[in-house]
């Protein structure tokens, strides 16, 4: 959509008067960031209408939702609504949803094939390496999978998130997709690869909870009153709530790190366990959990992998395969570490 379209889409639809759009992302939706002179700033998504409708709508599920978590005084971003009352705008061809601006990430990540992360309020050293910090976000997660999502308005209101099955599957076809042109050198990692996949064991058993599905550092911002909060909740809803406490510690971790920082593990498992306890299963599976993502960035880079040009400092998704490989190598240290604090906590309380 283009900047002038959205503007008099703002105007017409939300009131918002005189605006600045700038767009921040682009792809399968386009990211606006609506800067407003005289009131608090917007974020606009715009998704294209496809003529073959999804079997849920999903726009309106995020913004269901993001009413769910402002019910419960959760701290995210809040929808915007239509000057008539309505949660998005829609026409034949886009599908838009206004939520409040709360700052910048903590960490931007670039684009998979670029120089890896920066950091945006806060720097590396600071961010990656601050239990304080960790201890509040991993509270910030305890707290949004304490949150009460039974009853008929929270089955209505919340629809399922992102599932770990499904990421593997996909990650399974991947390689499945590769396999005819993996080159002869190759073949021993890719094989080791897709065993690993396959090993991964599932999460039906453990609790379901509202998940944020993607709860990366690039996906936390300090907000104006010096708390933190989760933004991009579109792989948000119902779903395992360990999947998402293994993504946080993985994706806190410094993959140039040798061995895993305890610190940085303990204050994450502090935060989450002053909100919400794990149980034995989700402790059990706490390894999986972990890995999982780091398997399924490895299928997804592995075309790129295979290719005549590929280079070993090339990146993705903010580092090489290389250390991708490594950091998942290290998954059952990490959550060794954790279930050691989390029996610590436990005998503490009791």
């Amino acid at each position: 959509m283009s900047e002038p379209l959205l503007m008099q889409i703002l105007e017409r639809r939300y009131q918002a008067g005189p605006v600045r759009c700038v767009l921040v992302a682009h792809g399968e939706k386009d990211v606006f960031h609506v800067q407003r002179s005289l009131e608090a700033d917007w974020i606009a998504r715009i998704y294209p209408v496809t003529a073959l409708a999804p079997a849920r709508d999903r726009v309106l599920a995020l913004a269901n939702l993001l009413v769910f978590l402002e019910q419960h005084q959760y701290p995210a971003e809040r929808v915007v609504r239509t000057v008539d009352g309505s949660l998005t705008a829609r026409s034949e061809q886009w599908h838009m949803v206004v939520t409040t601006y709360l700052g910048s990430s903590l960490q931007a990540w670039q684009p998979a094939s670029t120089a890896g992360t920066t950091l945006t309020s806060l720097d590396a050293a600071h961010a990656m390496h601050d239990p304080q910090l960790l201890s509040q976000i991993g509270a910030l997660l305890g707290q949004l999978h304490a949150l009460d999502a039974t009853g008929p308005a929270a089955e209505q209101m919340i629809s399922p998130g992102l599932q770990a099955a499904t990421e593997l599957a996909w990650a399974s076809s991947e390689l499945a997709r590769l396999q005819p042109r993996v080159p002869a050198h190759l073949q021993d990692e890719y094989a080791q690869l897709t065993t690993r996949i396959q090993q991964v064991r599932r999460f039906d058993e453990c609790p379901q909870t509202i998940i944020h599905g993607d709860c990366h550092l690039g996906n936390v911002v300090g907000t104006p009153t010096h708390g933190y909060s989760f933004v991009d909740w579109e792989a948000a809803g119902r779903g395992a709530a360990v999947t998402d406490l293994g993504l946080l510690l993985s994706s806190s971790l410094d993959l140039a790190d040798d061995t895993p920082n305890r610190a940085i593990i303990h204050a994450i498992i502090d935060g989450y366990a002053a909100h919400r306890r794990l149980s034995r299963i989700e402790q059990d599976l706490l390894a999986d959990a972990i890995c999982f993502r780091i398997l399924v960035t490895l299928a997804g880079a592995y075309e790129q992998r295979c290719r005549p040009d590929y280079q070993p400092t090339q990146f993705f998704w903010g580092s090489t395969y290389a250390a991708w490989e490594q950091h998942e190598q290290q998954a059952t240290r990490i959550a060794r570490i954790a279930q050691e604090r989390i029996q610590a906590l436990v005998s503490a309380g009791e």
